[in-house]
């Protein structure tokens, strides 16, 4: 009998579901043909703002311009992956989680929080990498003497990934875009700091494993077909292309620490950052390999000149061994020559104990 009825609610949510996308196509069909027929004129009032906007700050809106081309690429690169049944799932599945009396919460920053407190709940040095860098952000902004719009906090990230998915649909779908606009590939680049505070690859798996849960036990998503492979699509797309540009940016900050550590010194790391402290006891133990092989060397030169001293009366090579028998002829040879001069030897040992005659 429950099964009964869980049946007969998941075909009105499906139902309910299709209506409200029926309502946003058609929606999308009136407010295209508005712009057809009346086109916006030069001296509008959103026109006026955003030329002063754009006047009044040229660098934050390049930046939002980069971002919005990095997104437009995204979407691009991961439109070919989704059908276009899951394109349309993930669209009204995210407009009835965003629409908050009908969620079993506060609407879709409920549940983007539920998701980062359950990816804090999974490891406990997730909690701390986000003290330490909220700590960090207030020493900043205690030297600047000035209070930047920094995003530290769980709330802060939820309303982040808010606008990032808003900004990423709107996209995928044509809409106007009203928001903040953040990439992945910023995200991913901005969060590539993190990674001397223990911030590396396990926590962008956990992230995504912690979203998709969140979102595979919301009724919709589980009601709506093809829903959770769209969603786990997108997630899996997500945090890989975050991944791999916080890689890569960490891979030329790490160029940048190894260059100081090694034309400046050690004493330029800081004590909180275990990849420096790595690399200066690395360069400490490089040093001190390259003491060691300069003191061997130079104990060889002088042996090799004491024994060169040694030999050069004989006549026998700097690195040759004692050969008997040579020692024997020269002995022999020499004993010769002095008693034809008619200088008798008192004594001649042919095996000599000592190196010097």
């Amino acid at each position: 009998m429950m099964r009964i009825k869980e049946a007969i609610q998941r075909r009105k949510l499906i139902q309910q579901l299709n209506d409200d996308f029926a309502d946003i196509e058609a929606d999308d069909y009136n407010n295209a043909q508005a712009h057809l027929s009346t086109p916006k004129l030069p001296g509008c009032k959103a026109h006026l703002e955003l030329h002063r906007s754009s006047s009044e700050s040229g660098e934050s809106s390049g930046s939002e311009d980069r971002s919005v081309a990095n997104l437009q690429a995204f979407v691009a690169e991961i439109m070919p992956r989704l059908t276009y049944p899951q394109r349309r799932a993930l669209r009204v599945t995210w407009k009835r989680l965003s629409e908050a009396p009908k969620t079993s919460g506060r609407g879709t920053l409920h549940i983007m929080e539920k998701v980062f407190e359950k990816l804090t709940d999974t490891d406990s040095v997730i909690m701390s990498v986000f003290y330490r860098s909220a700590f960090v952000k207030c020493i900043e902004d205690k030297k600047k003497k000035c209070m930047t719009g920094s995003i530290s906090t769980i709330r802060d990230h939820a309303h982040l990934l808010i606008d990032f998915i808003d900004g990423l649909l709107n996209i995928m779908f044509d809409q106007p875009l009203q928001k903040p606009i953040y990439d992945p590939v910023s995200l991913g680049r901005l969060h590539a700091k993190l990674i001397p505070l223990g911030f590396d690859r396990s926590i962008w798996h956990k992230l995504g494993e912690a979203f998709a849960e969140i979102m595979f036990s919301q009724d919709c998503v589980r009601a709506y077909p093809h829903a959770a492979s769209a969603w786990s699509t997108l997630i899996v797309a997500c945090t890989d292309k975050m991944y791999s540009n916080s890689r890569d940016r960490s891979h030329g900050q790490r160029f940048s620490d190894s260059f100081l550590l090694n034309n400046v010194g050690p004493s330029l790391s800081l004590p909180s950052s275990p990849y420096m402290q790595q690399k200066s006891q690395q360069q400490h133990r490089r040093n001190d390999y390259k003491n060691q092989r300069e003191q061997q060397r130079n104990f060889q030169n002088g042996s090799e000149s004491v024994r060169e001293r040694e030999h050069n009366f004989y006549g026998t090579p700097i690195h040759a061994k004692y050969n008997t028998e040579t020692l024997q002829i020269q002995h022999r040879n020499a004993g010769m020559a002095l008693f034809e001069s008619g200088i008798s030897l008192t004594r001649y040992d042919p095996n000599p104990t000592t190196d010097i005659f």
